[in-house]
């Protein structure tokens, strides 16, 4: 006998149940990425990758959720995601309520890549830890989100990362709307 491979949709009973639920699947993006830093890349830097790995396990779960037992590998954490999204869209196809991080993302017409991007950078405004998680990404004690870690994080098999430097570019709506932001430091 066969276990149902996902739960019945749950509509979210507010906006906010919404932006928690898919923070929480960026969290699992996050640790893909964080498992997949090679070696040279955690040279001269502070990173505790076990500490950063704990932070995210305890972050991929929203408050309103069930936990989930937590896998460490990657590709169990990459179909843990796509499962994840899968969820989150039949969820929000049930939802009655206005959602407006979706309705803002329809009228922005933000790519899916440029959405994640956004996300990134709102999930340390909805939980202090995923700003710990990327300073123990980006070492040396530097806070904040900065283009190389967005990089590492959502196209790490990417040159260059040629899409995410797109979503940011000239006539991008996440920088035209102001959803994100690039200081000097990038």
């Amino acid at each position: 006998m066969e276990a149902h491979p996902s739960p019945l949709p749950r509509p979210y009973a507010t906006p906010a149940a919404a932006v928690a639920a898919e923070v929480a699947r960026l969290a699992l993006v996050v640790r893909r990425a964080l498992r997949r830093l090679r070696p040279d890349e955690r040279a001269g830097q502070k990173l505790d990758v076990a500490k950063a790995d704990r932070e995210l396990a305890r972050l991929e779960h929203p408050a309103d959720r069930a936990p989930e037992t937590v896998d460490g590998e990657a590709d169990r954490l990459a179909a843990r995601h796509e499962r994840r999204k899968l969820e989150l869209g039949r969820d929000r196809a049930a939802t009655t309520i206005a959602l407006p991080l979706y309705a803002l993302a329809e009228r922005a017409r933000l790519e899916p890549l440029a959405f994640e991007l956004f996300l990134l950078a709102l999930a340390p405004e909805v939980d202090e830890g995923f700003a710990r998680v990327y300073a123990l990404m980006r070492g040396a004690g530097k806070r904040g989100l900065d283009v190389a870690t967005a990089a590492r994080i959502l196209v790490p098999a990417e040159p260059a990362a040629a899409s995410l430097r797109r979503a940011l570019g000239p006539g991008a709506a996440a920088l035209d709307l102001a959803l994100v932001e690039l200081d000097d430091g990038g």
